[in-house]
């Protein structure tokens, strides 16, 4: 990457807190000095006592996590998907002297690379057997990078859960499924902070230590009686790493990697809203669309769809509906919503301390259940 430095000093694959007790996921130890790596000193690092050590690896190719086709829509056809590259999964098991329940969990650390791309996509897994009993999987950072101070820039902060610099000169950009768009960094996945392991690191602000965590939790029970199942998958977390202080280059690099991760943002299909949801509406629409050499149609806010009904008669009258578009040629769908800013009564609810309403429906409530078999 244009010869920078990115990383100072190692740290462990991922940390979690199982049951109260904190593990770090592989990792070495005996570095002196945190703001640079001796390499003369690499022969005397070690795997750190208590750690889930390793265990085993394997390496695959990347797969499509949903279907899609290239050339869709008028999509970019030269993109491959799934991505090509290639993975590695990698096995950690509990150090000894773990409790009997922590000697059933298998950490696996999952990277996929990407041909091409400067990029890596990781996530972790953890599976619980349940020999010795379930366990709860209280807190995960999925990545831990102890940066330099050329790849974080001067001033580096974290917002909308991305890291990113005050000035051009930052050179890393990481973010993730969770991401949200969220401006409080307390509720983000990307934590960029102090790291107190470093005596002698000099920085503007001191942030030099970059995570990816969950704000909260997950406390994922997990075993064969575990509410959660065995195995637990986090989020994905992406770090792309740019080869130039330039901010034009770093943002053709974001687009690069977007256009490889989720290739459907190449797509440029011609639609309208309709706000109709009749039988005699979405055939007239389909009609104009078809005589104009518009695509597709969207039941948009107001319409009147409802895809949550359950009524047989008016699923075989939408289903007339999306019959006959097809037909002409013509995509149709809907828009539903599903969560923010809607009240389904008060057992499906988000609520605060106090009980009261929170602004949404609870995904984790009975009515979501309920809410996914419908839709």
């Amino acid at each position: 990457a244009g010869g920078a430095n990115f990383l100072r000093a190692t740290s462990p694959e991922a940390e979690m807190r199982l049951d109260g007790v904190n593990y770090s996921i592989g990792g070495l130890v005996g570095q002196r000095d945190f703001a640079f790596l001796n390499v003369s000193e690499l022969p005397e690092l070690a795997s750190p006592a208590g750690a889930f050590r390793y265990s085993a690896h394997r390496t695959g190719a990347p797969t499509a996590r949903y279907k899609w086709a290239p050339g869709v829509r008028h999509s970019d056809a030269s993109l491959s998907w799934p991505p090509r590259g290639l993975t590695l999964s990698v096995d950690f098991v509990a150090p000894e002297g773990a409790p009997a329940a922590h000697r059933d969990v298998v950490v696996t650390v999952v990277y996929a690379l990407y041909r091409g791309l400067p990029l890596y996509e990781k996530h972790v897994a953890v599976t619980c057997s349940g020999r010795g009993g379930s366990v709860v999987l209280e807190s995960l950072a999925t990545d831990v990078l102890r940066l330099t101070n050329e790849a974080t820039g001067y001033w580096p902060h974290a917002e909308r859960g991305h890291i990113t610099g005050a000035s051009t000169s930052g050179r890393v950009h990481m973010a993730s499924e969770m991401t949200r768009g969220t401006k409080d960094p307390s509720r983000g996945t990307t934590r960029l902070g102090p790291d107190e392991s470093c005596t002698t690191c000099t920085q503007g602000n001191g942030a030099l230590l970059l995570r990816s965590v969950y704000p909260r939790g997950p406390a994922a029970q997990l075993g064969p009686a575990g509410f959660h199942g065995r195995s637990f998958a986090s989020f994905r977390t992406y770090v792309l790493l740019h080869d130039s202080d330039e901010a034009e280059r770093q943002g053709l690099a974001l687009r690069r990697m977007y256009r490889t991760l989720a290739p459907q943002v190449t797509e440029n299909p011609t639609f309208l809203h309709l706000t109709d949801a009749t039988e005699a509406g979405i055939r007239r629409a389909v009609d104009q669309c078809a005589a104009v050499g518009f695509e597709m149609i969207i039941l948009s806010f107001g319409s009147g769809l409802d895809m949550e009904s359950t009524d047989p008669a008016y699923v075989r009258s939408v289903a007339a509906s999306v019959e006959y578009a097809h037909s002409r040629g013509i995509e149709l769908g809907g828009y539903n919503l599903m969560a923010s800013s809607r009240r389904v009564g008060h057992a499906g609810d988000c609520v605060n301390a106090s009980g009261a309403w929170n602004g949404a429906a609870c995904l984790a409530s009975g009515w979501s259940d309920g809410y996914f078999r419908r839709v």
